[in-house]
């Protein structure tokens, strides 16, 4: 599943919209130019960042001391970020639902040989391009997945943005 967020969210460029005539808070919009496929807006207010759009949506409590920094630094840790959601985690990995998805979707290139390891099918999940597969494997539901794919996405995005403008700015201090 992280494969096909890494494709969906290719070339989507991050614009920073006024929410209201005061200009705050933002609201950021990430997609393709002139396209809503796969696109999504990011919201941040105190203590919450909201993620909504075409990918579904993700409501983030991340703490009232933290900014959008915070999403940066925690954002390659899937269960760190989803744990702060509105999503909860399974009570356990679903091999029945991943063993009858296969029995009816044959996958040419896996092997299956159930010997009980978990890790085996997570870490084929992760790799897959199906959803399905990648709620069957692993622990969170599809729709937080995406969302914190887009999450992560906005983050780097966000990232480049931030360092972008202090380049500039230590550039016209220098110049």
């Amino acid at each position: 599943m992280r494969k096909l967020a890494d494709e969906s969210f290719t070339d989507h460029i991050l614009e920073p919209r006024p929410f209201d005539k005061n200009l705050k808070p933002y609201a950021w919009r990430c997609g393709r130019k002139d396209s809503n496929t796969y696109a999504f807006w990011v919201m941040f207010g105190p203590g919450c960042i909201a993620q909504y759009g075409d990918v579904g949506g993700l409501i983030i409590d991340q703490g009232y001391n933290y900014g959008l920094e915070w999403l940066v630094g925690a954002g390659e840790s899937l269960d760190y970020v989803l744990s702060k959601s509105n999503h909860r985690k399974a009570d356990e990995y679903v091999k029945e639902m991943f063993l009858e998805y296969l029995a009816e979707n044959p996958i040419e290139d896996f092997e299956l040989e159930y010997d009980g390891d978990y890790l085996d099918y997570h870490e084929y999940a992760m790799q897959c391009d199906n959803s399905e597969v990648g709620e069957c494997v692993h622990d969170w539901s599809s729709t937080a997945l995406w969302g914190y794919f887009a999450l992560r996405k906005f983050a780097q995005l966000y990232k480049e943005k931030v360092d972008e403008e202090l380049r500039q700015a230590s550039a016209a201090n220098l110049g």
